[in-house]
């Protein structure tokens, strides 16, 4: 999947989100014209639309838009908000703090291993390209 593409499936995802491709063009301050053609994946996008995309939604993996590796949303960042809400809502029982936040250390740990098992293959693709390379050169 190309850089455009995931472009063109976070801006479908935002719509599906309440922010149709009017409210981007405005946030953005580009023409909706611009939106439409990066949705429909007409339109080429530039750093500074990418850039843009990254400071509006927070919860967005710069690795994923920018690399396509691992998923749209940071699972570690999206860990991260859920604890945090964890330890906001004082509502909750004591037993259910307990379970929630056992719960997202669990994710946690989760995400943790699954980032460790994205950098392992980022290494042997590295790895790889190094060793193309090298036989680039010699020829």
């Amino acid at each position: 999947m190309s850089v455009n593409q995931r472009v063109a499936q976070w801006i479908k995802n935002a719509k599906r989100n309440g922010v149709n491709q009017v409210k981007l063009a405005g946030i953005f301050n580009v023409k909706p014209q611009y939106i439409s053609e990066l949705a429909n994946e007409k339109g080429s996008c530039g750093l500074k639309i990418i850039h843009q995309i990254l400071a509006f939604d927070k919860r967005i993996s710069a690795r994923w838009l920018i690399l396509g590796y691992g998923d749209m949303y940071d699972s570690l960042k999206f860990y991260q908000q859920e604890f945090r809400k964890s330890l906001i809502n004082e509502d909750e029982s004591e037993f259910e703090k307990e379970k929630r936040s056992k719960e997202t250390a669990k994710l946690a740990i989760s995400a943790v291993l699954s980032l460790e098992a994205e950098l392992d293959k980022s290494r042997r693709e590295l790895t790889e390209l190094k060793k193309k390379l090298e036989g680039l050169k010699k020829e």
